[in-house]
Parts: C-alpha cells; sequence; structure tokens
C-alpha cells in the first residue's frame, strides 16, 4: 500500500500526472491501493479485533476498532 502511495507522490512531484499516462497511472495505483487496502487491513480489523474479545465486549470494540481503521485512513485517501 506505501508503494502505491509513494509512486503516486512521485508522480505527483515530477508533474508526470499532467500528462495522459501519467493521469492513468495515478488511477491504477488508486486501484491497487483500495485493492490492497481491502485485502489486508480492512479484513484484519474485523476479524483480529472480534476473535480478541470477550462475547460482552466484542461488539463495541468491533465497532470501535473500525472506527479507529477509518479516521487513521482517512488522511491517506482524502483528497488534497
Amino acid at each position: 500500500m506505501s508503494l502505491a502511495l509513494i509512486a503516486i507522490a512521485i508522480l505527483h512531484a515530477t508533474h508526470a500526472s499532467d500528462h495522459r499516462g501519467g493521469q492513468y497511472a495515478v488511477i491504477g495505483l488508486i486501484f491497487v491501493y483500495i485493492i490492497v487496502f481491502a485485502a489486508s487491513w480492512a479484513v484484519v480489523i474485523r476479524s483480529y479485533v472480534a476473535e480478541i474479545q470477550p462475547m460482552r465486549t466484542r461488539a463495541p470494540s468491533t465497532a470501535l476498532g473500525q472506527a479507529v481503521c477509518w479516521v487513521n485512513t482517512l488522511p491517506c485517501s482524502w483528497p488534497c
């Protein structure tokens, strides 16, 4: 995931995203980021937090874990 974000930053810093090929590369890298995130962090947070908690605190802790995950990934995906 970080490699996709670094590549996007490099494309923007070198102004390669001003051209058609660079724009397609940025869009492709955003898709790569989303796919890797959906296959890794998004699933891990839900399953890990749910498995380590007792039944009486499972729902609130899973909700809190998911909310923290969303808040922490918001700066990465917020359009600047």
